[in-house]
Formats: C-alpha cells, structure tokens, sequence
C-alpha cells in the first residue's frame, strides 16, 4: 500500500468527466483516490481505489487495469462475502 507521509496531499477523483488534466499537480508521494469505474477522461494512475457501488453493481464491474498503479488498494464498501453471497 502506498505510504503516506507528511507532506503527502490526497486528490479524490470521482466519475465525472473531466478534460482537464491535474497530472502536473500529483507529485510522487501524493496519494490518488478513485471510485468505482474510473472515467477515462481523467488519467492520473490511482493509488487507492473504493468501490461503493451496490453488491449486485459490483458483481458486473469491469475496471480496466491502466487505471491503476502496479500497487494500488482496493477498499471494498461491503465485505467479499456480501458480494459473492445472492441476495434474496
């Protein structure tokens, strides 16, 4: 998992689509934050990465890898159980 320092900022980016590139802001010891199905518009690498959509969303989600850093954490909002589990 990415190491969080001091001096580390955050950028959360969302699913909005975005044509402005915040890349030249990112520095190497700052931590990038997606959700979900990251919008290709936006390019900077996450670093973590939440998945909050629904447990039957989840299911079919697709998230292509160029998104992500060869390190990157991905936070769940439900466990893996709930997930894999059919919901009545």
């Amino acid at each position: 998992m990415k190491t969080v320092h001091p001096h580390s900022k955050f950028f959360i980016i969302g699913n909005a689509d975005e044509q402005n590139t915040i890349e030249h802001l990112i520095n190497k010891d700052d931590v990038v934050i997606r959700f979900n199905n990251p919008n290709p518009s936006c390019s900077p690498k996450a670093n973590w990465v939440f998945i909050a959509n629904g447990t039957i969303q989840i299911r079919h989600l697709k998230i292509e890898q160029k998104f992500f850093n060869p390190n990157t954490q991905i936070f769940f909002r439900y466990s893996l159980n709930d997930i894999f589990v059919t919901i009545p």
